[in-house]
């Protein structure tokens, strides 16, 4: 098939059909099957430096803020750190603490038994790659970010790649129909 710019109606048409599909997988898929459960949390008074180091050890790019009491105030990524690391040259990141390098304005949440699509539309609305996930009782219980969700898609869509490999006269198939249902 001859290339089509993306001014075709056929590309428009394949763009939505995805968007379709991916939509409908989304809506059967709950965050806690694709969260990191247990995220590592800092307290306000922690310093920059340790909260840094922190995350470039374990490797995740973004935690919720708890202050002494307990209760999640705000979060911190590795976007915070790159932003005001640049912007600040006189900032003392060994002695500088998060409350004073971020702003606590709390978290966004979503519940760990929604469908990953309410939490990607939420993403979406607040333009934010993380979204904690809260259990019943409204304790954080995971992170989704938007990586998580590219993933689980990309494992989705190799499973899908496999499957029609292996199977004789999978050629007419869609990726949804390849999908599990929802139940």
């Amino acid at each position: 098939m001859p290339y089509q710019p993306p001014s075709s109606p056929a590309y428009f048409e394949d763009i939505r059909s995805l968007k379709e599909t991916i939509a409908s997988h989304l809506e059967c898929i709950r965050v806690a099957d694709v969260m990191t459960p247990n995220p590592i949390a800092f307290l306000e008074t922690d310093s920059v430096y340790d909260v840094a180091m922190c995350m470039q050890e374990k490797h995740f790019s973004c935690a919720p803020i708890k202050n002494a009491e307990g209760l999640y105030i705000g979060a911190v990524s590795k976007s915070d750190f790159l932003q005001k690391a640049i912007l600040d040259q006189q900032l003392n990141c060994r002695e500088t603490p998060l409350n004073h390098f971020v702003s606590l304005r709390g978290i966004i949440t979503v519940g760990s038994l929604e469908p990953v699509e309410k939490a990607v539309d939420t993403m979406l609305v607040h333009h934010i790659h993380h979204i904690f996930a809260v259990d019943s009782e409204g304790k954080v219980n995971g992170i989704l970010s938007s990586y998580d969700v590219m993933r689980y898609l990309a494992a989705a869509e190799n499973m899908r790649n496999i499957f029609m490999q292996h199977m004789p006269c999978t050629e007419n198939l869609s990726m949804q129909s390849c999908l599990p249902e929802c139940s």
